[in-house]
């Protein structure tokens, strides 16, 4: 997979936007492109919204969606609610279309990078 900044019009050419990365990957042979921008966070990033739009090109599907992540899975503290849905909004989201995901059945979470990062 690759990971790169990028402008928010999705092209190779002109200044990246801050805040907007390409990622691309292979899933089974399926070659997908995301285009992720950071579209809200708190100050102290006890949360940040995460807006992707996506195209698996061969097999003829696009997608769009949104992540709303904290640093323990737990939703955000109820001060940060009316942050947290402006983002949503900003996002074309609704706060009803999140859905929560609980990884305490799981070992080692948070995953760590297994790997040093490298930066281009």
């Amino acid at each position: 997979y690759s990971c790169r900044p990028a402008s928010l019009g999705g092209g190779t050419r002109g200044a990246p936007t801050p805040g907007v990365y390409e990622l691309a990957f292979s899933d089974s042979g399926v070659v997908s492109r995301e285009l992720w921008r950071v579209v809200g966070a708190a100050d102290d990033l006890s949360w940040a919204l995460f807006y992707y739009s996506g195209a698996a090109v061969h097999a003829g599907q696009t997608y769009v969606g949104a992540m709303l992540a904290t640093p323990d899975g737990a939703w955000p503290a109820p001060r940060h609610a009316a942050a947290v849905e402006a983002a949503c909004r900003e996002a074309g989201v609704e706060l009803w279309e999140l859905d929560g995901v609980r990884n305490t059945c799981c070992d080692g979470v948070p995953v760590r990078p297994t790997r040093a990062v490298r930066y281009a």
